[in-house]
């Protein structure tokens, strides 16, 4: 599957949230986190296959804001290989401080 390189323009919204993350990198107050338990059988490199599949084929998830005279834009980053490791997985439960911790952490550029 080959995803086009065009440059998407920025929504007035999509803006805002950027012009904000700029001034504050490091909050994560808009941060999603999924804390899920599975019991049973779990193939740990199947589920981040299908992971690194969404991430690969959903545009604001997998680009990067490019600043260009003042307009900004999406441009999609390379597809990730399916084998690369974007799951963390936790054989016992975090505790609440772990879990805080993984929550609070900025995303990275």
């Amino acid at each position: 599957m080959k995803k086009s390189q065009h440059l998407i323009k920025l929504t007035p919204y999509q803006e805002s949230f950027y012009h904000e993350w700029m001034l504050h990198p490091l909050r994560s107050d808009y941060n999603l986190v999924l804390d899920q338990s599975i019991s049973g059988v779990l193939d740990i490199e199947r589920l981040n296959t299908s992971l690194v599949r969404f991430v690969n084929n959903y545009l604001l998830i997998n680009s990067n804001v490019l600043n260009i005279s003042g307009e900004l834009f999406w441009k999609s980053r390379p597809l990730l290989s399916e084998d690369v490791p974007i799951l963390t997985y936790f054989p016992q439960e975090p505790s609440e401080e772990e879990l805080l911790s993984l929550a609070l952490q900025p995303v990275e550029s």
